[in-house]
């Protein structure tokens, strides 16, 4: 069986994952963990549909969790790990008080970074690492900060993860969806005055394309691994924009973005 781990499947791309890796393939065997699993009542319902799919317990921020995973994964050993489990915090600079931008890292950061240090050791040969990260990790936008932040720190440690492990057959691929038909709109926790935020979704941020197609490239993703075929390190975006802004981000010059974005999101 190639054993997969997802963190965050009790709503949003994370349930969607589990769905469909376990309809996708009988040989895998999904672990699909939830923070709290009183309040995951459709990651429950899922797991009567499929013998393959496990449901664990595990809120990235409790270290006993974190350890009760480590512990099993230690004797079943992992293939896949696919860190989804994060949430956006939204806010102006000026109402991002210490202990709330503090959490957005600890959730969006330095979680996965303790559970894939934690879990490497258990790895099979030929591990795969999945990061989910976003659009919003290529520019700071207004209101944006502490999240898009929070996902530039991850993609820097997933390409220094990759070189580091790349001769133990360790390969890393990064995700960066934009606008997707999820509930992440429902678990963005606000700061202060959002009308900057309202101005970012608005402008670039209209259609919400079909989420399946973030489930499928991960479904691609662990095949080519399979295969050999996958690079120590792969930066995949995907969704309306994303390849748009990617390239703005890297290739234009950033007084000229910044200029960009005072002229389009000055507040009403």
């Amino acid at each position: 069986m190639h054993k997969i781990l997802i963190t965050g499947c009790s709503k949003g791309f994370g349930l969607l994952f589990a769905e469909y890796l376990a309809k996708s393939n009988k040989n895998f065997k999904v672990f699909a963990t939830a923070r709290n699993l009183q309040e995951a009542g459709d990651l429950k319902a899922l797991k009567e549909q499929f013998n393959n799919l496990e449901i664990l317990e595990l809120d990235v921020l409790n270290t006993a969790h974190i350890d009760a995973i480590i512990d099993l994964m230690a004797v079943e050993k992992i293939d896949v790990l696919i860190n989804n489990a994060g949430y956006g915090l939204i806010g102006k600079i000026i109402d991002l008080e210490s202990e709330a931008l503090y959490k957005q890292f600890a959730t969006n950061v330095f979680a996965p970074t303790e559970l894939t240090r934690k879990l490497l050791p258990h790895f099979n040969s030929d591990g795969l690492i999945i990061n989910i990260s976003s659009v919003a990790s290529y520019l700071g936008l207004p209101s944006f900060g502490a999240y898009s932040a929070s996902k530039a720190a991850l993609n820097a440690l997933s390409m220094s993860l990759a070189a580091e492990n790349s001769a133990l057959g360790l390969s890393v691929a990064v995700i960066e969806p934009g606008p997707y038909n999820t509930q992440f709109r429902e678990s963005v926790r606000h700061l202060g005055d959002v009308s900057d935020y309202q101005q970012t979704r608005s402008k670039l941020f209209k259609t919400q394309e079909n989420a399946a197609e973030v489930a499928e490239l991960i479904y691609k993703l662990i095949c080519l691994k399979q295969k050999n075929k996958l690079p120590a390190y792969s930066e995949i975006p995907i969704g309306s924009n994303t390849n748009l802004l990617r390239f703005a981000s890297r290739w234009l010059p950033l007084e000229w973005l910044v200029n960009f974005m005072i002229s389009q999101y000055k507040s009403a």
